[in-house]
């Protein structure tokens, strides 16, 4: 049996007000780019030498307290930003601009003051500390999201197959599951003489280019010979085994690069797959 929707994912992607999916890969990639550990110290050092030129045009020690407390600033936001490693090196870097530029003698990396040498040492250490609280902040705050990502998808996809009578078409499952993960597509293949899409997409009852068939062809290889039966990822498309088929058969999630957040990838979307393989098993069935 062969469902279809009846609707190519960019289609939707227009009657919902969506982003194309060559504009959610964009952005996407732009958004990994600023979140690199190398966009990170770009960043903290545009902005220490920034800062740091428009307090020297004052020349006011007094103005000492509040330089310091803005290079805290620009540490602890990098650590929040872009974790502990670029939270370190802002630390270390804007204390030697405040020695360098600020603290007497003015242009060189000596300290006359010891009072001015216990400082920068306190500065560096509250800043090194406070870098290191904040980023295991964030660590948490995204395990916590991610979390509850997961289990808001596993939870409408759970009941989108609950919901579903027997006969009905699990197109309501992939279409859920495209939503929920960013992805531009999920479809359900499955082979009988070759890679056939049972679901999720316009290809339904289409069969697979040789490209495709051939990437898809090994998982199954993997999973006839008794191998441990993993994720294969094949250009921006995750494939992932059904369990509890004696013909090989998939979930296929294109267009994902990026989108899916998930602290193990593997078993979450095995966890997906399960819910996929009944969701086919009651369309199969009578009504």
């Amino acid at each position: 049996m062969i469902w279809d929707n009846g609707t190519t994912a960019a289609g939707k992607s227009r009657e919902n007000g969506q982003l194309e999916p060559e504009t959610t890969e964009a952005v996407a990639i732009l958004k990994r780019w600023f979140l690199s550990r190398w966009s990170g110290l770009l960043a903290v050092s545009i902005a220490a030498a920034v800062f740091t030129a428009i307090f020297t045009s004052f020349q006011d020690e007094r103005r000492l307290p509040d330089v310091a407390m803005l290079y805290l600033a620009v540490t602890l936001i990098s650590a929040a930003t872009w974790g502990y490693a670029v939270g370190a090196f802002s630390a270390l870097l804007t204390n030697l601009f405040l020695n360098y530029f600020f603290i007497p003698p003015l242009h060189v990396f000596n300290v006359a003051d010891r009072g001015n040498a216990g400082g920068l040492v306190l500065f560096f250490l509250v800043a090194a500390l406070g870098a290191s609280l904040v980023s295991r902040m964030r660590d948490v705050a995204r395990h916590l999201q991610t979390a509850c990502e997961e289990n808001l998808t596993l939870s409408e996809l759970i009941h989108a197959v609950a919901a579903s009578a027997p006969g009905a078409e699990p197109s309501a499952f992939c279409s859920s599951a495209a939503r929920r993960m960013g992805a531009a597509r999920v479809e359900l293949i499955e082979h009988r003489d070759g890679w056939v899409v049972l679901a999720g997409s316009a290809r339904a009852g289409q069969y697979l280019d040789e490209r495709e068939s051939a990437a898809i062809a090994q998982l199954a290889d993997r999973l006839s010979s008794g191998q441990p039966s993993t994720l294969k990822r094949i250009d921006d498309r995750f494939v992932v085994p059904l369990p509890g088929y004696t013909a090989p058969a998939v979930l296929v999630i294109s267009g994902m690069d990026g989108a899916l957040r998930s602290e193990d990838v593997d078993r979450f979307l095995r966890t997906v797959a399960d819910q996929a393989t009944i969701a086919i098993r009651l369309g199969r069935r009578a009504a």
